[in-house]
């Protein structure tokens, strides 16, 4: 006797009834995906992180599912992007969170001799005497712009 034909239906066409996780479709996100960071030039604008041509020189280390967060030199603010798609010289992303950093503290005025100017993300924040640097290494503007004023009434003295 012939045994009848079972037709089996894929787990995810079964209607009404509730399909528990599989182990397949469960790991852990560190596995599965990467959170990187990007540090942009404080000249770029924060909507060109949108364009696919962006990320070209970079986008082959990047996979759907991935997360970016992108931040100006001078930490102003910061967004958070998702990685739709990646190929060789391009990168969908997506933003999904976007913060306006302010600091803590109103920046103190400068006296007119010394200049505060952002050198990169390794001298960061400097104080600057006319040509001549006097300190660099801080870490937000309004701490190079304490560090003026202060040198100035010990310099006074």
């Amino acid at each position: 006797m012939a045994e009848a034909a079972v037709k089996e239906q894929p787990v995810e066409e079964v209607k009404g009834e509730l399909i528990p996780i599989t182990q397949a479709r469960f790991g852990l996100e560190v596995e599965a995906a990467n959170r990187w960071r990007v540090n942009v030039p404080m000249s770029v604008d924060r909507d060109d992180l949108l364009n696919e041509n962006y990320w070209q020189h970079i986008a082959t280390s990047l996979r759907p599912g991935d997360e970016i967060v992108a931040m100006p030199d001078n930490m102003a603010w910061k967004d958070v992007f998702h990685v739709c798609g990646a190929g060789r010289l391009y990168a969908h992303v997506v933003r999904i969170q976007q913060f306006e950093l302010t600091p803590l503290e109103q920046a103190v005025s400068l006296p007119s001799i010394y200049k505060v100017e952002f050198k990169g993300s390794h001298h960061k924040w400097a104080v600057v005497r006319g040509d001549v640097p006097l300190k660099d290494g801080f870490e937000t503007e309004s701490l190079a712009r304490r560090y003026a004023a202060n040198h100035e009434s010990a310099a006074g003295r």
